[in-house]
């Protein structure tokens, strides 16, 4: 019977070391934690070595980090595509209810009753239970696809009266000219910005959250054209002015954006602004005493409003650049 024991108590140090080490030399397959882990960190680097040689990639594993960090930072340059791409849901299986409740059709607790209320098929496929799992892409309702699984995006001519708020209080909104069943989607539908009450023009809805905040954000430059009138003679200075960067509007500290001006007349001008600060144009233009009568949204980066009439309104594809 064979006994493995350390040194004894009494042994000096050195001697210890040296029991240790026979004890170690007596057990061939014990290994030092260290060479241990030496020895996995360099089988998992192979590893990683191989999967990049397998896809053909054949670099080492941190160059083709390197690549999907510069890839994904190409990505973000891309104004509309990138935001609207992560609320894509095309290919993800989702429980009948669930989907059905997103796009709008019902409640999920008034599903039961809209399948027995119309034929919701999935490739073809009856569907009768709420708990079913389908693509949203193979499913069919009465004949017809889902209305725009993956999200809307809508652009609206905007007429004067509307808020744009959910609140009743505030009086008629917006929302209230879309379909019923965009305005019960989840998440909701929600303007991108928003256009005073009396103010025209084009306006933009989506329910992708990441598409509105790219779309608003001010370090995108995307520029928005409105067409200004005013109950006083626009002065020439304005022009350099707005362009100059340096205009601090009151109760700010943050000067306005460089904005381009085009005066048309004495009482009418354009102008083209990156940003949307609260009822910006107005308060640029009593920098100068002058104030707005009317105003009227001209475009949405390189989308206009084309032949939309007043209350009219309709929809975009999800990766549509407004920056191109």
């Amino acid at each position: 019977m064979e006994i493995c024991v350390g040194a004894p108590r009494h042994t000096s140090p050195r001697r210890h070391h040296r029991a240790r080490i026979a004890h170690r030399a007596s057990r061939p397959w014990a290994l030092d934690t260290r060479v241990v882990m030496a020895m996995a960190m360099t089988m998992a680097t192979a590893a990683t070595a191989a999967t990049a040689r397998a896809r053909g990639d054949g670099r080492a594993p941190q160059d083709a980090l390197a690549k999907k960090s510069r890839t994904s930072l190409g990505r973000r340059c891309t104004v509309a595509r990138a935001a609207s791409s992560a609320n894509n849901a095309k290919g993800k299986l989702e429980r009948i209810d669930g989907l059905l409740s997103r796009c709008g059709y019902c409640a999920r607790s008034e599903v039961k009753g809209f399948l027995r209320a119309h034929e919701v098929v999935a490739l073809e496929a009856p569907v009768t239970s709420a708990s079913a799992k389908a693509r949203a892409e193979d499913v069919c309702i009465d004949g017809q696809p889902l209305d725009n699984p993956n999200g809307v995006l809508v652009v609206m001519n905007k007429p004067s009266g509307l808020v744009c708020s959910h609140d009743a209080r505030e009086g008629a909104n917006v929302y209230a000219l879309l379909p019923e069943r965009w305005r019960a989607r989840k998440p909701s539908v929600e303007t991108v910005g928003r256009l005073d009450k009396d103010t025209t023009g084009l306006l933009l809805f989506t329910d992708v959250g990441a598409l509105n905040h790219t779309l608003t954000s001010p370090k995108k430059d995307i520029g928005k054209w409105y067409r200004v009138r005013v109950d006083k003679e626009i002065p020439q200075a304005c022009v350099e002015v707005f362009a100059s960067g340096t205009l601090t509007l009151e109760g700010e500290t943050k000067a306005c954006k460089p904005a381009r001006c085009e005066i048309l007349g004495p009482y009418e001008a354009r102008l083209e602004l990156t940003e949307g600060k609260y009822h910006q144009v107005k308060r640029m233009f009593a920098f100068f005493d002058c104030t707005v009568i009317e105003l009227h949204r001209e475009s949405f980066g390189v989308l206009n409003l084309g032949s939309l009439k007043p209350g009219e309104y309709t929809t975009l594809p999800l990766d549509f650049d407004f920056a191109a």
